[in-house]
Order: structure tokens, then C-alpha cells, then sequence
């Protein structure tokens, strides 16, 4: 008994390693991409890695791919109520899993959370 249960144990040790794995070859390749978006935010305009928003955003894939495909180099996602800061974080975040001060303001990461939630970001 005890050793079928340490095979189970085992398999799922392999498969969540195997999925990370997976997950970082995905994450590489986004790294490399040169699909961008424009952002249009309270201070500024920033361009963000538009692949990384496709896969982390359900709304945003489901937004921009009913769009035509000739619209796809002058698209422009306008947020007057996000900062540029708070844009460049929540990218941090999604393509390196966490920011590198882990000491920032309690108000940038609200910031963070709460663009992450105005894109649909799961």
C-alpha cells in the first residue's frame, strides 16, 4: 500500500515539474515575441507584449481576436484610469511571476491588482 501510494506521489511530482516546464517554454517564447499593444494610460502611452495579455486575459483574447486582422498593428487599448507604473508592473508580474521589490507600496500593488482585473487577467 505504502508503496503505491509513494508512485502516486511521484507521478504528480513529475507532472506538476513537467508543467512548469511547459509553462516556462511558453513564457520564453512570449519573452521573444514582437506583437505589441499600445496602451494609452493617464500619464502616457506604453507598449506592452500583446501575446502575454492574449494568454493571461480571456476578455482581451476574446476582444482583440474578433477584431480584423488588418487592425492588429494600430490597435490601442485606452485606460484613462491606469498609470504607465502600474502597466509595466502588472507585465513584470505576469512575465516573471513576481516584481523583484518585494518591499513596494501597499498602493502599487493595489494599482497592480486592480489593472490586472480591468484587463480580465486570470
Amino acid at each position: 500500500q505504502s508503496e503505491k501510494v509513494h508512485q502516486k506521489e511521484m507521478q504528480v511530482i513529475l507532472k506538476q515539474k513537467l508543467q512548469h516546464e511547459q509553462a516556462m517554454a511558453v513564457l520564453d517564447t512570449i519573452r521573444h515575441t514582437n506583437s505589441f499593444l499600445t496602451v494609452i494610460t493617464n500619464d502616457g502611452d506604453i507598449s506592452i507584449n500583446r501575446a502575454l495579455l492574449l494568454v493571461c486575459s480571456p476578455f482581451l483574447r476574446s476582444v482583440l481576436e474578433s477584431l480584423p486582422s488588418s487592425a492588429s498593428s494600430s490597435e490601442s487599448l485606452v485606460l484613462p484610469s491606469v498609470n504607465t507604473k502600474s502597466i509595466i508592473n502588472l507585465e513584470k508580474v505576469l512575465m516573471e511571476g513576481s516584481l523583484s521589490n518585494p518591499d513596494r507600496d501597499r498602493e502599487d500593488i493595489e494599482d497592480i491588482v486592480e489593472t490586472g482585473l480591468l484587463l480580465g487577467v486570470e
